[in-house]
């Protein structure tokens, strides 16, 4: 009886987990890569914003297949910033959708300050679940703070957004991973503990079968 309920208990978690929404958190780009990499996904070249240069009053840009939406959005040249231009929110409390046309389990990018200081902004995100988690800018005009995740499950939607008028940010760099064509979805440990369920249920159904010796 003890062995029938370790099995059951087995497959039941090895099913729990596997409709949990699993992510994983980085503030580094080589982080992020590293973790990316080891998951099976493909991470498409990063998007930078240097041809578009000089767009303001916006509020939808392609880019390399995924799409950015605001309610009001600029593209332009940011002193200090290293890397040229940002895709920004052209007012403070403003917010930047981004929108891969293909599913993606992955997503990375620069958040830059335009102008104003250390202030939080959300990053919210739905991959079945929804995430909605507190980064805080630089405070410093032209630098920047990386936020990227990895998640076991297809992401429908991303967005930062900040609520504070003070703060006006942009976004730059920004990284898509997708599912490698020889890769499934990255759920190994959830696979590994639903084959431990079932194994443990074979297991029992043979034991039950054998006769008893005298």
């Amino acid at each position: 009886m003890a062995f029938r309920k370790w099995g059951i208990f087995m497959l039941g978690l090895g099913v729990v987990v596997g409709s949990a929404r699993a992510t994983t958190t980085f503030s580094t780009v080589a982080a992020f890569n590293t973790a990316a990499a080891l998951a099976g996904l493909t991470v498409a070249p990063t998007i930078t914003f240097t041809g578009d240069a000089d767009i303001t009053n916006i509020t939808t840009l392609a880019d390399s297949s995924v799409v950015f939406t605001s309610g009001d959005m600029n593209v332009e040249l940011i002193s200090g910033w290293p890397d040229g231009n940002v895709i920004g929110a052209g007012t403070g409390a403003g917010s930047i959708s981004i929108a891969p046309t293909t599913a993606y389990y992955a997503f990375g990018f620069s958040i830059v300050t335009v102008s104003g200081a250390a202030y939080p902004l959300d990053v919210n995100f739905n991959d079945g679940t929804s995430h909605d988690f507190s980064v805080t800018s630089s405070g410093s005009m032209g630098n920047a703070v990386f936020f990227g995740d990895i998640s076991n499950a297809p992401i429908t939607s991303l967005e930062v957004s900040t609520t504070f008028n003070g703060l006006i940010f942009g976004v730059d760099d920004v990284q898509i991973g997708s599912q490698s064509a020889q890769s499934g979805t990255p759920e190994g440990p959830t696979n590994l503990l639903i084959g431990s369920g079932l194994t443990a249920l074979y297991w029992l159904h043979r034991r039950r079968r054998q006769p008893l010796l005298a």
